[in-house]
């Protein structure tokens, strides 16, 4: 299961309620987990990174560093916000040019977690593990709707990547 959720995955329900959440592998030190809305704004209180990483601080040793790229004015340390993702660009600003140009238009729909090891395995011996992202996801966005449809907030496979659908 922690292979399965370790992958990147979306949300389905429609077009204009889907939520993404793209989970990477991130390179700085493995107690950390960086959370971005994939928008270039910086100090946004009520962005919905900000709620998740609240709502992951809730299950992770207090001692770990959850940043939010929206919790204050900066970067958090590894800067990993997820503002040139092509998948973020484009669920925030549909209208935009995803390929080639970063938005300040939010929607509420999009996280990025660069997380470390630990949020990725089955070990919760070392008070860290993929439930805690589950489980602060399900308290981000409690009214879910998974799978295509499915309502058991159950994740489904990594998505498809289209070679041929590439930026210049």
């Amino acid at each position: 299961m922690a292979s399965l959720f370790s992958q990147r995955w979306s949300a389905f329900a429609s077009p204009e309620r889907t939520k993404v959440s793209q989970l990477e592998f991130n390179a700085t030190p493995s107690d950390m987990a960086e959370i971005g809305d994939g928008t270039t704004n910086d100090y946004a209180p009520d962005s919905v990174s900000v709620l998740f990483a609240n709502n992951l601080d809730k299950y992770v040793p207090k001692l770990r560093a959850v940043d939010s790229c929206q919790q204050y004015v900066g970067d958090p340390p590894s800067g990993l916000c997820g503002s040139s993702n092509v998948q973020a660009r484009y669920t925030n600003n549909p209208g935009g040019d995803a390929c080639l140009t970063f938005t300040n238009t939010y929607s509420a729909r999009f996280l990025h977690l660069e997380q470390g090891e630990p949020l990725r395995d089955d070990d919760h011996s070392d008070e860290w593990d993929w439930g805690d992202i589950r489980d602060a996801l399900l308290d981000t966005w409690p009214d879910c709707n998974m799978n295509n449809g499915a309502t058991d907030c159950s994740l489904g496979p990594q998505q498809t990547q289209h070679s041929t659908l590439t930026c210049p």
